[in-house]
Formats: C-alpha cells, sequence, structure tokens
C-alpha cells in the first residue's frame, strides 16, 4: 500500500491533536503538583510552629 499525500496530512493532524491532549495533561499534572507542594509547605510550616515555634522565615 502506497501512502498518500492524504495519508500524511492525517496522520500530522492526528499527531497535533495528540499532542495538544499532552499538553493539557502535563498542565494539569503540573497543577496537581505545585498544590500538593503547597499543602506540604503548610503542613511543615504547622509542624514547626507546633512543635518547636517557629513561624516561617524565622530563625532559631
Amino acid at each position: 500500500m502506497a501512502t498518500t499525500t492524504d495519508d500524511v496530512w492525517r496522520l500530522l493532524g492526528e499527531l497535533a491533536e495528540a499532542q495538544k491532549e499532552t499538553e493539557r495533561r502535563f498542565q494539569e499534572t503540573e497543577q496537581v503538583l505545585k498544590e500538593q507542594a503547597r499543602k506540604t509547605d503548610r503542613q511543615i510550616q504547622q509542624v514547626n510552629q507546633r512543635e518547636f515555634g517557629i513561624r516561617e522565615g524565622q530563625n532559631r
């Protein structure tokens, strides 16, 4: 079976759509990771404050 220009254009279109979906998922994952990092930072600050009386930006 010979590959036609229509086949190539169709494949390029499919590739472009797949790349858009990959980018969307990457951005979604990045947002989840950022939110998890914020939650972890808040938890660390709470533990430091409760256990050691240390507030953010304060050195002992």
